[in-house]
Order: structure tokens, then C-alpha cells, then sequence
């Protein structure tokens, strides 16, 4: 008798049923905490792409300005001075020519930006407003 007292005071570990429960509770907890953060990374990657448009308009509108200022009868495109990919690099500090695709319009006459299209990562935004796709 006193044996068998002994053995189930030093009995020590869990359960095989105690286990499986916790797995459980935690199988449960992935399951509805997993399609959450997809939806927080989805919006992280949309606001990423927001900022970076917004920090490429201000570099190219700068680099366009400048150029009108100096010279009004300029042609300004995308890809010739002082629009080139290295120039705005250095003012916005984003890879343009590696990490996605640029395009950009003037209005006539003007170094205002009629639009401005910012592709990277499967994903497109498009100044004005913002709108991304």
C-alpha cells in the first residue's frame, strides 16, 4: 500500500487527453486569428505603395518645377533630364528603375503633374488621389 502511495505522488507529466485539448484550444486560436493578419498585411502593402507614389509625385513635381522655372519652353517626360530614374532616386530615396514601373504625364504647357503611375509588387497606384488597384 504504501508503494502505491508513493508512485502517485511522484507521478509527474500530463495526461495524453490534456494535451490534445491544449492543441485544440490552439488549433481553434490559429483558425481565427490567421485571417486577420492577412487582411493587416494586405492594408500595409496598399499604405506602402500609397507613401511611396506620394514621396515619387513630390520628387518629380520638384524635379519638374525646377526644370520650368529655369526654362519654360522645356519639353518635361519622364526618362529625359532632369526626370531621369537617378534623379528621382536621390530626392525620394525609392528604387525606381528596379523596384517597379514609373509613368508619368504634364499638363501642356505646364510642370504640373497630370498623372502619375506607381507599379510594384502586383499592385498600381495612381496620383491624383491616390487610388490604388
Amino acid at each position: 500500500m504504501k508503494k502505491l502511495k508513493e508512485m502517485k505522488k511522484n507521478k509527474k507529466g500530463f495526461t495524453l487527453v490534456e494535451v490534445i485539448v491544449v492543441l485544440v484550444i490552439l488549433a481553434i486560436m490559429a483558425a481565427v486569428l490567421i485571417p486577420s493578419l492577412v487582411g493587416y498585411i494586405d492594408r500595409a502593402n496598399e499604405n506602402t505603395i500609397i507613401s511611396e507614389t506620394r514621396n515619387i509625385t513630390t520628387a518629380v513635381q520638384t524635379l519638374a518645377s525646377e526644370a520650368y522655372a529655369k526654362d519654360s519652353s522645356a519639353t518635361l517626360d519622364y526618362g529625359t533630364a532632369p526626370l531621369t530614374a537617378d534623379e528621382i532616386e536621390e530626392l525620394c530615396e525609392i528604387d525606381v528603375d528596379g523596384d517597379g514601373t514609373l509613368t508619368v504625364t504634364f499638363e501642356p504647357n505646364s510642370a504640373k503633374i497630370a498623372t502619375l503611375t506607381w507599379t510594384t509588387d502586383g499592385k498600381t497606384c495612381t496620383y491624383p488621389g491616390y487610388d490604388v488597384k
